[in-house]
């Protein structure tokens, strides 16, 4: 952990036109994340990421609902690449996008 600037996991998904798009989740190393990587606990690690979505700690869900929020993907999509542990979330979110209201976080800048 001590020369890690910036972790990048991406994947290729296929968007609703049928094109493929990238889905990706970035984690900027700073001094609280390099803490929790040396002692190994993913865990922490994701809560910290899900707790501090303004801080450049885009998760998969967040990018999952950027993009459904961008017209790019579905809803079933969302469901099929989302973490399954967070359904609940993924379905408020998904919700709040069908009502009109973005979540602060999709409109931060990649």
């Amino acid at each position: 952990s001590g020369v890690l600037k910036c972790v990048v996991f991406q994947q290729l998904i296929k968007g609703v036109d049928g094109n493929l798009i990238p889905l990706f989740e970035i984690l900027d190393v700073t001094e609280p994340v390099r803490a929790l990587i040396q002692d190994a606990n993913m865990k922490a690690l994701r809560n910290f990421m899900d707790q501090n979505p303004k801080q450049r700690y885009t998760t998969l869900d967040c990018m999952l609902i950027r993009l459904f929020a961008e017209g790019k993907i579905d809803e079933a999509t969302v469901y099929n690449y989302g973490n399954s542990n967070k359904k609940e979330w993924l379905d408020t979110q998904i919700g709040m996008v069908k009502r009109g209201i973005i979540p602060d976080y999709v409109k931060i800048p990649l």
